[in-house]
């Protein structure tokens, strides 16, 4: 049985365009699924809005941020 190394994993990690580019929709797949579900806890919150994901919050702010920076720089 083979030990994967850190340099073995490397080279088997995919950079070509193709991959890059199916890495960054995942990631703003989750991006986008993590910010309906905060929104989703907050207009039902529980007793104690303590409760609320701050990561979460922090991801749909963030998200929103960079979406309204985007369209500021296409309409200059």
């Amino acid at each position: 049985m083979s030990k994967t190394t850190a340099s073995n994993k490397n080279q088997d990690y995919d950079t070509t365009a193709a991959a890059i580019a199916k890495r960054e929709l995942r990631d703003e797949m989750w991006r986008v699924s993590t910010s309906l579900q905060t929104v989703s806890d907050l207009m039902i919150p529980n007793t104690d809005l303590n409760e609320v994901n701050r990561e979460g919050l922090a991801t749909l702010l963030n998200y929103l941020t960079e979406r309204l920076n985007d369209l500021m720089t296409q309409t200059e």
